[in-house]
C-alpha cells in the first residue's frame, strides 16, 4: 500500500531526502530539532523544512556536509542558518528543560 503511494507521488523521494538532509544538517551543528519544534509554536521547524525542501542549493550542502571539517554555523548560503542559529542559542539557555536539552 506505501509503495503505491510513492509510485504515485513523484516527489516523495525529494521530500524525503531533503527532510533527511536537514536533520543531518542539524546534527553535525549539534542543534537538538526538539528545541527547533518549540520555537514559535511549531511554525519555525515547518518553515525550516519548507525553506530545505524548495532550496536550490542542496548541492553546496551536501558538499558542505561531506567535508571532513564543517563549520559551527551551516553555509552562508543556507536558507536555515537563522533558524539554526536560533536553535543553538534556545538550547543553550539555562531556561530549557534538561530533558529537551538532552533530547529526549
Amino acid at each position: 500500500m506505501i509503495a503505491e503511494r510513492k509510485a504515485k507521488w513523484p516527489m516523495f523521494r525529494r521530500v524525503w531526502r531533503r527532510a533527511e538532509m536537514l536533520e543531518r544538517v542539524a546534527s553535525l551543528l549539534g542543534v537538538n530539532l526538539a528545541v527547533g519544534a518549540r520555537l514559535d509554536a511549531g511554525e519555525a521547524i515547518g518553515e525550516a523544512t519548507t525553506r530545505c525542501l524548495h532550496c536550490r542549493f542542496a548541492g553546496e550542502c551536501r558538499s558542505w556536509m561531506e567535508a571532513s571539517e564543517c563549520s559551527p554555523l551551516p553555509p552562508g548560503l543556507c536558507p536555515n542558518r537563522k533558524f539554526f542559529s536560533r536553535c543553538k542559542e534556545k538550547q543553550d539557555s539555562p531556561n530549557l528543560a534538561p530533558s529537551v536539552r538532552a533530547g529526549e
